[in-house]
């Protein structure tokens, strides 16, 4: 199933929460952030994803803006701090992954909330939409008190759906802060090792929950883990072996299995994955086409490297596919 002639208007607005920042990889520095990426991601496929984060006032910040402009990508919800530098993540490789050094005390940990809430536009906020907004978060950029305070009163105030991807950094947050942070969610993404830790935060089982289901397979663990939450629908991916949907319930509502690729970089697949749903449930795709779409785009991500691909012929190609509508952005018009 190709998914072709589903509908593609875009239903309901994206608000994406988060870092935006710099990876250095060696000499390289090349602007990143998951909040980042998937809304460079979105805004290349034609979207109009609304990114709030924060930045320095220091060359990294015009760097990422610059990127952001390549992707389409508006900028109205780019905060400036006068005291704090534009984030910055040193990663380093080796034959056992990707291992990240990421620098305390940066702009993104320093989001307002008034300042986000005075630069949403109005077709985001003030006209309330119907259905909500998705709102995308992370726990990268909730790892200070201060920016918890901020977010739980963009929480309280904003009307909508929540979209979680976990992208857990070891040694950044709390278990117990990442806990009170996952509560009424709509949708929970998580890698396979990020279900594991969150089972045995809740003291559930993880025996067997590292192993891709089959469809219809019922998980007991996995229910009661998202009904601690309040999740409705759980993501999950399992590395190459590929993803699946679990309900509330526990239950596997279907699986979609690893695309062999060649392999050039993995950095952002999981982000790449994470705006394909985004931009599935935005325009209303079916389950089932939303999660296949997610695998064969982040199978494309991992065979270029870079977690963004700089060409954006990339993105005109699978826009093309899915007839995703070249959108105006109304807050520029």
């Amino acid at each position: 199933m190709n998914g072709s002639s589903e509908p593609t208007r875009s239903s309901s607005p994206v608000i994406i929460f988060g870092e935006a920042l710099i990876d250095i990889f060696g000499k390289q520095r090349i602007p990143g952030g998951a909040p980042y990426n998937v809304a460079c991601h979105l805004a290349a496929l034609g979207l109009q994803p609304w990114l709030i984060t924060r930045l320095g006032k220091d060359a990294d910040a015009t760097h990422l803006h610059n990127q952001a402009a390549h992707f389409d990508l508006e900028t109205g919800g780019f905060q400036r701090d006068p005291h704090y530098p534009t984030g910055r993540v040193d990663i380093h490789e080796d034959a056992s992954g990707h291992h990240f050094k990421i620098a305390p005390q940066q702009a993104y940990d320093f989001i307002n909330a008034n300042e986000a809430l005075q630069q949403l536009p109005a077709y985001l906020y003030i006209t309330e939409p119907d259905p909500a907004p998705w709102l995308y978060f992370g726990t990268l950029a909730l790892r200070s008190a201060y920016a918890r305070e901020q977010f739980a009163q963009l929480r309280q105030t904003l009307r909508h759906r929540a979209f979680v991807d976990l992208n857990w950094r070891t040694g950044q947050i709390d278990p117990a802060q990442v806990l009170e942070l996952l509560q009424h969610i709509d949708v929970l993404k998580l890698n396979v090792e990020e279900l594991a830790l969150l089972l045995n935060w809740f003291d559930l089982p993880t025996q067997g929950a590292t192993r891709l289901p089959v469809n219809s397979q019922q998980r007991k663990e996995i229910g009661s883990l998202l009904q601690n939450t309040g999740t409705q629908r759980l993501i999950v991916t399992y590395g190459s072996e590929g993803t699946a949907i679990w309900n509330q319930c526990g239950n596997c509502l279907a699986i979609e299995a690893g695309i062999p690729t060649t392999i050039i970089d993995t950095v952002g697949a999981g982000d790449a994955i994470a705006a394909i749903w985004l931009a599935g449930l935005s325009c209303n795709w079916p389950e089932v086409v939303t999660l296949q779409r997610g695998n064969h785009f982040a199978s494309a991500v991992c065979a270029v490297r870079g977690a963004t691909p700089e060409q954006l012929a990339f993105y005109h190609g699978w826009q093309q596919r899915w007839k995703l509508p070249q959108l105006p952005h109304p807050h520029r018009q």
